[in-house]
């Protein structure tokens, strides 16, 4: 379907949206948010803009306004008298119906990785939150958007909950039946639909510029095949189709069609913003350019939080082996083109969608009520857009020499022939176009993740750039892109049918592997840092009864169990997706799969 027809379907239901302008002097622009973060006021940037304020927002400016002395000392005792603490508006919650012994327990064999597992799916209880505005006087605000249910927090700095990061979490929170918590999360998404036409990047007004992968319909789909909760479908579809057309509209760029005879669109990250959270961070990469230049690297750096890899070379073209442009973070990041990069992992996520509500309308469309021909016409026209989607990726950006899916640069007008696990997302979706899902191109397409994780012993690299010290680059790895690459390497096995041919052994034991490594990398990490199960795994030696172990947001694949680093921050602890990932991959493989004999050896290997 050409996009002016999908434009002009959705423009009545456009109309109706809050708006997604995000004016707070305190939180989104201002002198206020420009002293405190141009003057370091706070370690983390993100601290103030988690802050609700103690007095009515007008006061507090006025306040502000008023001030003679603005240095840093200052601006912290403004800010202890104004602001409450962060997180001050966020309640923890009992997680009820909470099953200390749930089924998926039963498929892990092993002792050790039973009562690992059973550790971190009670983590569920300590990451489980709800926004309670009540306690904020009257007039006085905060940076949280409006919730009305419960929702899972990553951890550690974060008071809100993520777009994409739900995802996973909701992979662990099904596996352990936790429905209720699932459903919940999900609510809250399609709220932010209803209320804004799309879903932020985050809980907060400061992400009212940008979304994130959008996993919504996803997530609406693993968690009715789980929970059997069909009439969830019905009520919600269409919410996920406001959705849909959000990102058809906003996200589309046009590509060179194939026969040259129409138009054709594929979806990239691109926002024209800012990022209040990191303000200080953004003007001092931005200050050596020339002013029209800052205003495209502030929604290039916006759009590449949307991407969810905040940050990667993935998005500076030419970056590999480029000394002067990883000379440093900053110089790198002032080489970041994200809305020049049709992403392969977006598009991924996008036919998935047009798959999944193509199926919906489908098992909609059997209904005999007065719905019938509207779920019967939707049905057509998402069956039309998955299957031209799928062309297009086949057509521009698989490559037939290398064997491999890669970003497409729309002003080089060439693909970006660097590896990285988002390569492989089309086998996840099931989006590999029947002309070239053949043997030769499946061995061929996961012959670069098994070539890219050889030489580590801690799991795939998110990236192979080395040099770089953005934290979606080598050497860290991260739990959904270790997720992709077992699911994509499940779904290669499906189209390859026959278990007895070599290529179908191969992609199982790669499957198997990475699997394997991402549950050893989270467990050693654990146990080194203070993890222990009672009468099979003593505490490590010299660690204290403090230290119970942690679960890391990312990992380092040079050394097993090693922490990831790099970014804007530190390494933070949790951690939602991790834990989600981790629950999954054990209820799928923990039959088969044994912890390390003598953890303290092997759990510091390089």
């Amino acid at each position: 379907m050409r996009l002016e027809i999908i434009q002009l379907l959705f423009t009545l239901v456009v109309r109706a949206q809050k708006s997604t302008e995000c004016n707070s002097p305190l939180y989104c622009d201002g002198k206020f948010l420009k002293a405190v973060q141009m003057n370091q006021v706070l370690k983390d940037g993100k601290e103030i803009v988690d802050r609700a304020t103690k007095r009515p927002a007008a006061d507090v400016v006025n306040a502000f306004g008023a001030l003679t002395d603005t240095s840093k000392e200052t601006l912290k005792i403004f800010i202890e008298e104004n602001f409450h603490e962060a997180g001050h508006e966020v309640d923890k919650v009992e997680l009820m119906n909470f099953d200390d012994n749930p089924a998926f327990l039963d498929h892990v064999n092993d002792p050790i990785f039973k009562g690992f597992a059973k550790q971190i799916y009670k983590l569920w209880s300590t990451l489980i939150r709800r926004a309670n505005t009540t306690k904020l006087y009257e007039g006085c605000v905060s940076s949280l958007l409006n919730t009305n249910h419960n929702f899972i927090v990553p951890g550690s700095r974060f008071r809100e909950f993520y777009y994409w990061d739900s995802y996973f979490a909701l992979e662990g929170l099904n596996q352990g039946c936790l429905f209720d918590v699932s459903r919940d999360m999900i609510l809250n998404l399609l709220d932010f639909v209803e209320d804004y036409g799309f879903v932020p990047n985050g809980a907060c007004i400061y992400f009212l510029n940008r979304s994130q992968p959008p996993l919504l319909t996803q997530m609406v789909k693993q968690y009715v095949k789980v929970s059997k909760d069909e009439a969830f479908i019905k009520e919600h579809i269409r919410t996920l189709g406001k959705e849909y057309y959000y990102w058809v509209n906003h996200h589309s760029v046009k590509v060179d069609c194939p026969d040259g005879k129409q138009d054709c669109f594929l979806t990239r990250y691109v926002v024209n913003n800012t990022r209040p959270e990191f303000y200080r961070e953004d003007v001092e990469t931005a200050l050596p350019l020339a002013s029209d230049m800052q205003k495209q690297l502030y929604a290039d750096l916006a759009a590449g939080a949307e991407s969810g890899w905040d940050f990667s070379t993935r998005w500076v073209p030419g970056s590999k082996g480029n000394k002067e442009l990883l000379a440093s973070q900053e110089a790198t990041l002032r080489g970041i083109r994200t809305s020049d990069i049709v992403p392969v992992d977006l598009n991924a996520i996008m036919y998935a969608n047009e798959n999944a509500m193509y199926e919906f309308h489908a098992t909609l469309s059997k209904d005999m009520s007065p719905n019938k021909d509207y779920n019967t016409e939707k049905m057509k026209m998402y069956k039309q857009a998955y299957e031209t989607r799928s062309k297009l990726m086949a057509s521009i950006l698989w490559d037939k020499d290398s064997l491999s899916f890669y970003d497409y640069n729309i002003i080089a007008k060439k693909p970006n022939k660097e590896f990285f696990p988002s390569n492989i997302w089309p086998f996840w979706a099931e989006a590999v176009h029947s002309s070239i899902a053949t043997k030769k191109n499946i061995i061929g397409a996961f012959n670069h993740v098994q070539n890219a994780r050889k030489p580590y012993p801690g799991g795939v690299p998110t990236s192979e750039t080395k040099g770089s010290l953005l934290q979606w680059d080598y050497p860290n790895t991260w739990a959904p892109l270790e997720y992709m690459i077992v699911e994509s390497g499940l779904n290669a096995m499906k189209l390859l049918k026959h278990r007895c041919i070599p290529e179908f052994r191969k992609i199982k034991r790669l499957t198997t592997q990475v699997a394997q490594t991402y549950i050893n990398t989270a467990f050693c990490a654990w146990y080194n840092s203070g993890g222990s199960v009672q009468g099979s795994l003593p505490k490590k030696e010299g660690l204290s009864e403090q230290q119970t172990g942690c679960m890391y947001e990312k990992y380092n694949v040079t050394v097993m169990g090693g922490a990831g680093g790099g970014g804007e921050y530190e390494i933070q602890t949790g951690f939602g997706w991790s834990n989600g990932v981790l629950i999954h991959l054990l209820a799928k493989f923990g039959q088969e799969f044994h912890a390390p004999e003598k953890p303290e050896e092997y759990c510091n290997r390089k």
